[in-house]
């Protein structure tokens, strides 16, 4: 069978869900070029960088922080297509593990409990077959060995495309939109919010408002993409 899949490699060999090109190891979805022209920030080194500034108006967190910078037309955008929409969930899982492999450099890692995705409703669900997010933390899980608390925070509402909508309509779209299992908060220290593009912190503000007023555990927050 290896014989056999070394050999349809090489006829039909993968190629990069970027650029097109080929690329030499099957399981990766990404070429070598690609990854290293990808515009990394610096947020993981350093904690008062951008999106901390963001994010720390709209609710309280330890840290926050997103792999690459987001653009229009750019190859970013190609990639979060592919996951999103094109159905390449095991993409998701290796930015997720690029992600990891940044996170695993940095004494606040050994901080976070646990990883919680932001949730997708159960239509869109259904209608995409799985959710970004979870396979973002499964490659993150992978790399650093933190545990996904599961199930733990659910949306109440279908939610609409955030893309068009300005800050404060995005605000108040999902102000109500998330609601969590208290039982799974129960002995909760710590744990990191994961989501694929952060725009204008609408939902995760929305994920951590709704947590419990008493007894909130420390919140941490990582997202693939910051857009710029």
């Amino acid at each position: 069978m290896q014989v056999w899949s070394d050999f349809m490699d090489l006829i039909f060999p993968s190629a990069c869900l970027a650029c097109g090109d080929k690329i030499l190891h099957k399981n990766d979805f990404i070429c070598f070029k690609c990854k290293n022209q990808l515009p990394f920030t610096n947020h993981f080194q350093i904690q008062d960088n951008e999106l901390q500034r963001r994010l720390s108006p709209l609710f309280d967190l330890e840290r926050a922080a997103s792999l690459i910078y987001f653009e229009s037309e750019s190859t970013v955008q190609k990639l979060i297509h592919q996951f999103k929409y094109h159905h390449k969930k095991e993409l998701a899982y290796q930015m997720g593990f690029l992600i990891g492999s940044r996170l695993n450099n940095e004494p606040w890692v050994d901080e976070i409990e646990y990883l919680v995705p932001v949730p997708l409703h159960p239509d869109k669900l259904k209608k995409r077959g799985y959710n970004q997010s979870y396979y973002l933390a499964k490659g993150i899980s992978e790399c650093t060995k933190i545990p996904i608390l599961s199930d733990a925070i659910f949306r109440r509402q279908n939610k609409q495309s955030q893309t068009s909508k300005s800050k404060e309509e995005r605000m108040a779209s999902v102000a109500q939109n998330f609601e969590w299992d208290y039982s799974k908060l129960e002995n909760l220290n710590s744990f990191a919010l994961i989501d694929d593009v952060i725009t204008s912190g609408a939902t995760a503000s929305a994920c951590i408002n709704s947590l419990p007023e008493t007894n909130r555990p420390d919140v941490y927050f990582i997202s693939l993409a910051i857009d710029k």
